[in-house]
């Protein structure tokens, strides 16, 4: 008896868990990141005598992003750029050209994205690494993977992105497209994207029950032995 209780602790506790996970604050936000091989223009502008403004030819011009996430630039030497929108790399950039340039006009552009691989893991039915275009969505690379499976949430799919030491989480739900073309909520894609595709309560919890059927099975034959010797 004593095991059964523990049991139906875990059991419960497992719950509990999955609630609080389904309930987690959810965010449609996205925004583009540069990563290592990226090629970006970066044109920083100069007055000329004339008062026009031109690129400075010392610094302006196609970079590529090195597999550390660093470009180096003439005057300021190397800088971590990997992580940053083209917003955040400006405004980046502008405090550290304010050193040699009186208020500097900084512009970055995407020449080209290296790699636009995404990750699929959870309730698809196959799991794995996939390239998309460049205008791919959640959606779009579920069906990539085969589909979701019968157990898969579609409510809560969630889309990792970021490096690790501050991923940002994105919650998207897929069952209101699939169900009411109500694409709101289908999130355009990124390079280096994890979709995962987490499971209903309903499925974990007969997951549970499937683990701990052979041991109650167990604990009552011997209750049954037990009563038969009294």
């Amino acid at each position: 008896m004593e095991m059964i209780v523990k049991i139906g602790r875990f059991a419960a506790r497992f719950v509990t868990l999955a609630i609080v996970v389904c309930a987690l604050p959810s965010t449609v936000e996205a925004k583009f990141v540069l990563g290592p091989n990226d090629r970006i223009n970066i044109s920083v502008l100069s007055r000329s005598p004339e008062g026009l403004a031109i690129p400075d030819p010392a610094v302006s011009g196609d970079y590529i992003i090195d597999p550390d996430g660093n470009i180096t630039l003439h005057y300021i030497g190397e800088m971590h750029i990997a992580g940053l929108s083209p917003g955040e790399a400006i405004d980046l950039l502008k405090e550290r050209f304010s050193e040699y340039y009186i208020n500097p006009d900084v512009n970055v552009r995407v020449v080209q994205i290296a790699s636009r691989r995404v990750v699929v893991l959870g309730e698809v039915y196959r799991v794995g690494v996939y390239d998309i275009p460049t205008d791919e969505t959640a959606l779009g690379v579920l069906a990539m993977a085969g589909g979701p499976r019968g157990s898969a949430l579609l409510w809560n799919v969630k889309v990792i992105r970021g490096g690790l030491d501050d991923p940002q989480v994105l919650t998207c739900n897929l069952d209101k497209a699939l169900k009411k073309g109500d694409y709101a909520e289908n999130i355009q894609l990124m390079p280096g994207d994890i979709v995962y595709v987490p499971r209903t309560l309903l499925a974990r919890a007969n997951d549970v029950i499937s683990k701990i059927t052979p041991t109650m099975g167990l604990i009552i034959r011997s209750q049954d032995v037990g009563d038969t010797f009294k």
